[in-house]
């Protein structure tokens, strides 16, 4: 698990792409498809999903709204940490 979390680490601050083959390794794949067949691979995907309509999505749904309203950081509460402020930041 923290070999993934320093892989998304380095995606994020790098925006260097990845390899399907290195993504695949780091686990964060679900399915691997052909260009030639993703269009029908992602509608099966949605309908499949569609047609389970549970409890699930409904949480899953409550909780992007409350993201979609929270706050950021306050860019002082940072300042409290020792590890950034000796780094200038």
């Amino acid at each position: 698990m923290q070999q993934r979390c320093v892989f998304i680490t380095e995606m994020t601050f790098t925006g260097r792409q990845v390899s399907t083959e290195r993504a695949e390794r780091a686990g964060l794949t679900n399915n691997i498809v052909p260009v030639d067949e993703l269009q029908a691979f992602t509608i099966d995907l949605a309908e499949a999903i569609a047609e389970k309509r549970t409890a699930c999505h409904a949480l899953m749904k409550a909780q992007l709204r409350i993201l979609a309203g929270a706050q950021p950081n306050e860019p002082t509460r940072f300042r409290t940490d020792p590890g950034l402020a000796q780094a200038g930041l």
